[in-house]
């Protein structure tokens, strides 16, 4: 079960008690449990994510308590008193991490990043402090003016720390939202409103936030506190303040049976999921009720999509054994793709390289999508061969497709297009089409009457896409 606290300029989530195998390996996670771990769930910690800030791991986002551990044991089955046979089985350790509230996060431990330093963050006097090895409240500016005087994304965080690292809380004000305060005035609020804030594993604390929701919590980290998992955090209740009535949507502080719930994701149905923006008036659907065929449908586009029936199939050129056009058996030739996709769906194509050409489309609209790149369509077969040319010369053997482009550009001898069909026409007998991110509702021909080839070097390449 997950819950979600989102704003404009940031996301609250957590994943809170441990799941059991994604796929139930029956026996042979008793056999070979190291090599069956892996599809062991997890639980995820409560992780606070600022919008448009750069993160490339989870290491640059704020995090409260911890994921779950596997605990190795043998199981022994003896007869008489004697042991017979040996098993190995693997258990989760018990944490739940739903320390999670609308601008409010909390935890019986805290992994702080390194940008959360002296240079960001502040005391109760204004002076520089490090998180990391001061406790009690640490305040941090991340507002951020937009061009024009208008704001961007950003936020003002209190962090309390009982001891560093310990059981700590974290409040967000969303200055995007509430650009009337100011940084001044969120640390004196904080300090008035919970100045005399202490935390104790398995007690019942309070806390007020800026839109004046009191949360009730509680963060327990010690095994015996009568509670079924070690440690972890959860709140307990709110009592909504008037100044964000758009907080109490989906009951992001509740732990029910659904799937998801919150601000921003709650589950409608046992297999259905809305994933819903406060700030905007549609919602996507993502609908698993009938497990062969997934449905997605977004409000905002009137976009509507179903898996299954061909609507996607894969292709992989190197991919030997049974075809059925699924990621675990796709096709392996481009004509045996195109003649199994439905009308309308998506070919994907993983890295690859194949000498094939022949028709995109023709009667039949799909599209062709190269997503992690590497992919080369009718590629040479090394004769002729390609001429010797002068380095730094433009040539036609090697031309670039970028389908954004505003116009094509015609030197002499052409470089660069913004549409596949003069690409094609351009290049060199033999020649390369270099295809940058992008997409194009073209179709056509693979090279007819002409030996080129198309390649994807990037990916985010979708070639044919629907109207």
């Amino acid at each position: 079960m997950e819950i979600y606290a989102g704003s404009p300029s940031y996301l609250i989530s957590a994943g809170g008690a441990p799941a059991p195998f994604a796929v139930d390996p029956d026996l042979h996670a008793f056999i070979d449990p190291e090599a069956e771990a892996e599809q062991l769930g997890v639980a995820v910690t409560t992780s606070f994510m600022r919008t448009g800030h750069r993160v490339n791991d989870a290491t640059s986002v704020i995090q409260f308590g911890e994921f779950s551990k596997n605990i190795k044991s043998v199981l022994e089955f003896k007869i008489l008193g004697q042991t017979v046979f040996e098993i190995n089985a693997i258990e989760p350790k018990s944490v739940a991490n739903y320390g999670v509230a609308p601008d409010f996060a909390c935890g019986h431990q805290v992994w702080l990043p390194e940008w959360v330093n002296r240079t960001v963050a502040r005391n109760l006097d204004g002076a520089p402090v490090d998180p990391h090895v001061s406790a009690g409240f640490s305040f941090i500016d991340l507002h951020i003016p937009g061009p024009g005087g208008d704001d961007a994304p950003g936020v003002f965080l209190a962090i309390y720390q009982q001891t560093p690292g310990g059981l700590a809380l974290l409040e967000a004000c969303d200055t995007w939202l509430h650009g009337e305060v100011t940084f001044e005035q969120f640390t004196r609020g904080v300090l008035e409103r919970n100045g005399a804030l202490t935390l104790q594993s398995n007690r019942v604390s309070r806390y007020v936030t800026s839109s004046l929701n009191e949360v009730e919590f509680v963060i327990w980290n010690k095994s015996g506190d009568g509670r079924d998992t070690e440690s972890g955090a959860e709140v307990l209740g709110i009592k909504y303040g008037i100044k964000d009535r758009g907080d109490a949507r989906g009951g992001a502080e509740k732990i029910t049976p659904r799937l998801v719930n919150g601000t921003i994701m709650n589950s409608l149905g046992e297999a259905v999921v809305e994933i819903a923006n406060p700030g905007r008036r549609g919602a996507l659907t993502l609908d698993f009720g009938d497990e062969a065929h997934p449905r997605r449908h977004d409000s905002e586009t009137g976009e509507f999509e179903v898996a299954g029936f061909n609507n996607e199939v894969w292709l992989n050129f190197d991919y030997v054994g049974p075809t059925e056009g699924d990621v675990c058996r796709p096709f392996n030739t481009i004509a045996g793709a195109i003649d199994a996709v439905a009308q309308g769906g998506v070919i994907r194509v993983v890295p690859g390289v194949t000498r094939e050409r022949g028709a995109i489309g023709g009667t039949k609209k799909f599209t062709l999508f190269a997503p992690i790149g590497g992919v080369a369509l009718g590629t040479r077969d090394g004769r002729p061969a390609l001429p010797t040319e002068d380095a730094g010369v433009i040539s036609n053997h090697d031309v670039w497709v970028q389908f954004d482009w505003l116009d094509s550009v015609f030197t002499d001898p052409p470089y660069l297009f913004n549409n596949l069909t003069e690409a094609i026409q351009a290049v060199a007998d033999q020649g390369l089409v270099h295809i940058e991110p992008g997409a194009t509702r073209e179709r056509g021909t693979i090279g007819r009457g002409k030996r080129c080839t198309l390649v994807a070097p990037i990916g985010g390449v979708a070639i044919g896409v629907r109207q």
